[in-house]
């Protein structure tokens, strides 16, 4: 069987949920919710719920470390790269903006860093979710670790939703769609 895996980026803590680093771990909530999914595997450094051929993963490892989680379920499932799908922030990108990148480098990203030294390889699809950057006088590492503006609410839970058909699609077509920026208004 080819199995298709999806991970979603974030930080395991309840304190982090609602935070823009953890954009990619709300996207599997929302895949799981649709999916009508319950009882995970968990283990120390992963929740992984498994509806074949879809594999939905949250690193419990803490963001810098995701790559640990990612190759151990990448590695026993037998993963091929171009069946893994990353979805995380991404600075780069504004709020609404979401971008589909095949190969290339981290970007600053230290998941997607940890999960490339870890794979050895950076040949995986990533879904880039724009959370925007932060005001001047803010560092980028306070900035990722605040939760999304109350005037931000909607919009971000129109984001999860295209970004979660975005990945089914992707799953079940085994091709990256057309357009590889995508655009959600406010």
């Amino acid at each position: 069987m080819d199995w298709f895996l999806i991970a979603g980026l974030g930080n395991p803590e309840k304190k982090y949920y609602q935070t823009r680093h953890n954009f990619g771990w709300r996207v599997v909530d929302h895949l799981v919710d649709r999916l009508d999914l319950t009882q995970p595997e968990t283990t120390v450094s992963y929740r992984l719920w498994i509806k074949s051929p879809l594999l939905l993963l949250q690193p419990l490892t803490f963001m810098n470390r995701s790559g640990e989680a990612v190759s151990e379920v990448a590695r026993f499932f037998k993963i091929e790269f171009s069946n893994l799908l990353i979805v995380h922030d991404d600075l780069d990108l504004d709020l609404g903006v979401m971008r589909i990148k095949e190969d290339g480098g981290a970007a600053g990203h230290h998941g997607i860093e940890s999960i490339q030294e870890s794979l050895g390889t950076d040949h995986f699809t990533r879904l880039r979710l724009g959370i925007g950057r932060p005001e001047k006088g803010l560092s980028a590492e306070d900035y990722v670790l605040q939760p999304f503006a109350s005037d931000e609410a909607d919009l971000v839970k129109r984001i999860i939703d295209e970004a979660g058909k975005i990945v089914l699609e992707l799953s079940e077509n085994h091709r990256l769609p057309d357009r590889q920026t995508i655009r959600v208004e406010s």
